[in-house]
């Protein structure tokens, strides 16, 4: 369809031009002025209450048009006023009632004085019952009133393009108008012009049914009668024109007058059929090399997502599968006629966690990417862990009605890692009892006496054992990470980063700055853990720096909120940066640690769905940048 704005526009320029002749006219018979009453010597002038009763059309159209909901009583008064002046000087034509005509009660002498019949013809009036009738009938919802409404503009239009043509055939007779519409007295011709603009508006205000919806259709037949219409409305007239003129002028006899308009009208068809079809085979045969094209990009698609590993489905904004590939069908292991039509979260999804999978729902209508792992239930039973990743679709408006989404199964890997976290977790906690009992023993010996060489065994031990019990403590934090599922709220980040730096900057000399946070949607617990070590490292990093520095905050880029922890300690090179996530990995042996600070940070960043990256360069200190999460703001 042509766009409904564009329509309006052209409408409005409608409206405006009839009230603008409506009023043109008004002002002419005002001050007599003939330039535009009288356009030719036998030509008829517009009545001044048919202009008025343009002017109101004009306004109908206008508040119609731009105003159609706020003034529905008004445009109902004003096409009842419409109906009603068409309808009183359309009976007093055939009744004694010249009392009840408006042009004689407030023009009476002007009409008068102007020397020719100047009333109100009965088809002018005619035409203005069947325009107000038109007009109340445009807001009605049922398609035979919009049908019936427009009928009666089409017998309208064609009435004033007839009277139209009388006029334009009678300028070339000396004689009284020879062209009239049984008998009745002649309609202005510029009452005619006027009607058509006017009957055209009224006819394609609401194009919801009928021929206006057929005529404004971007199909083929709506093109084919948006050029015929113009053809059929002003060629033939002209060659009847150019007919009468070379008759009356003595070129040519009337006999061959009538073959003259005959063969130019036919010419003129078969020029126009000539052109339309060429054009028309030329928009086909693009048409069709299109369709080629796209024939042959869907089958490689098909092809691609036939033959990928990972199984890929198409659903509606209801969670109903439209489409899925036979790898989809294999995973899950349904057939794909079991899939089709049905709603996944009903067949795939286990009970408990459905909730969940909603809020994932509603989180691609808004336009947002989905990456997540879940579990689903195949047609077996069987409970497996699927990878998911969901991109939401959109219509050709840009209208958000679905959601393409890829699922990878990942059971094999996950089994794997829960089977390593618990033999980390086993271990960690297994190996920690002894390490307690060395740490006891070592703390009673501290009450005893020994000489230097004795003295440094025992702390070299004590040492040893308290560096193996934080890696321990590390590892079982690192194989919970794993498994657990974080619980997240939106939380002040500010408290939690004053709690833990005061805790580890208790005897720290160098300089401190700390700016305020934004609130994020995190696990609490988890970000406590994330500032525990990296404040730990930036503290530790910078101890042996002449100057130390510290410093905590956030920025925003891309849209994004990136956090960030800074100190100017020793700094790491590139090759060291791309290997610092790297589990037991350490860069520098003059400072403890066991390697498995920021690959714990790592971990709990990746399970908020955020990013880590670093800067730095060896001697002026390390910045760890990371988001908590992967939406935009």
């Amino acid at each position: 369809m042509i766009p409904l704005k564009n329509q309006n526009r052209y409408l409005v320029g409608i409206s405006v031009l009839v009230i603008l002749m409506g009023v043109l006219t008004l002002i002419d018979w005002q001050f007599d002025i003939t330039a535009f009453k009288n356009i030719a010597w036998n030509v008829s002038p517009m009545n001044p209450v048919t202009a008025v009763t343009f002017i109101f059309s004009g306004s109908w159209l206008l508040i119609y048009l731009l105003f159609k909901n706020q003034y529905k009583p008004i445009s109902y008064i004003i096409a009842s006023i419409i109906l009603g002046i068409g309808f009183l000087h359309f009976i007093s034509y055939f009744f004694p009632l010249s009392g009840i005509r408006l042009d004689y009660l407030f023009f009476g002498d002007k009409i008068k004085n102007s020397g020719s019949p100047n009333t109100i013809a009965p088809n002018t009036a005619f035409l203005f019952l069947l325009s107000g009738t038109a007009m109340i009938m445009s807001d009605s919802r049922k398609k035979w009133v919009q049908l019936f409404k427009q009928y009666m503009l089409m017998c309208g239009f064609f009435l004033a393009y007839v009277s139209i043509l009388g006029h334009l055939y009678d300028m070339q007779h000396d004689a009284q108008p020879a062209y009239h519409m049984a008998g009745f007295t002649h309609m202005a011709f510029t009452t005619g012009i006027s009607f058509l603009l006017l009957i055209v508006a009224v006819f394609f205000s609401n194009p919801a049914y009928g021929l206006a919806q057929s005529i404004i259709s971007s199909l083929n037949g709506g093109r084919l009668a948006r050029r015929l219409l113009p053809f059929i409305l002003i060629f033939p007239p002209l060659t009847g024109y150019f007919r009468l003129l070379g008759e009356k002028r003595g070129v040519f006899p009337t006999e061959f007058g009538v073959e003259f308009n005959t063969f130019l009208f036919t010419f003129i068809l078969f020029a126009f059929t000539i052109f339309y079809t060429t054009v028309m085979n030329k928009r086909q045969l693009q048409a069709l090399q299109s369709q080629k094209q796209i024939s042959e990009s869907e089958k490689r698609f098909r092809t691609l997502l036939f033959s990928m590993k990972e199984g890929v489905a198409s659903l509606n904004m209801n969670g109903t599968i439209l489409f899925c590939n036979p790898s989809f069908s294999s995973i899950t292991g349904y057939s794909t006629s079991e899939l089709l039509n049905k709603r996944g979260i009903k067949i795939l999804i286990p009970t408990r966690d459905r909730l969940k999978f909603m809020e994932w729902v509603i989180r691609r209508s808004k336009g947002k990417e989905e990456d997540y792992k879940t579990q689903i239930i195949k047609k077996t039973g069987e409970r497996i862990w699927v990878s998911v990743k969901a991109n939401s679709m959109s219509d050709i408006e840009g209208k958000i009605n679905g959601a393409l989404i890829t699922i990878s199964d990942i059971t094999e890997e996950v089994m794997h890692m829960q089977d390593l976290n618990a033999f980390t977790g086993s271990a960690a906690h297994d190996l920690n009892a002894p390490l307690s009992r060395i740490l006891g023993i070592t703390g009673l010996l501290n009450t005893y006496e020994f000489d230097e060489e004795i003295k440094m065994l025992h702390e070299g031990i004590e040492q040893t054992a308290a560096n193996m019990q934080n890696l321990l403590r590390d590892l079982l934090h690192f194989s919970k990470l794993g498994a657990s599922q974080f619980e997240k709220t939106v939380i002040s980040l500010d408290p939690i980063v004053q709690e833990v730096f005061c805790f580890h900057t208790a005897n720290y000399k160098g300089e401190s700055t700390i700016y305020p946070l934004p609130p994020a949607n995190v696990n609490a617990a988890a970000v406590k853990q994330l500032y525990h070590n990296l404040i730990s490292n930036a503290v530790k990093y910078s101890s042996k720096s002449s100057s130390p520095k510290v410093e905590i905050g956030a920025y925003e880029k891309d849209k994004q909120l990136v956090y960030y922890v800074k100190d100017n300690g020793v700094g790491l090179n590139k090759e060291q940066i791309k290997m610092m996530f790297t589990p037991f990995k350490r860069f520098h042996a003059q400072f403890e640690g066991n390697g498995l600070g920021l690959v714990i940070v790592k971990r709990i960043i990746e399970k908020h769905g955020g990013n880590i990256w670093a800067q730095s360069e060896p001697g002026n200190g390390l910045t760890i940048n990371f988001t908590l999460s992967a939406e935009m703001h």
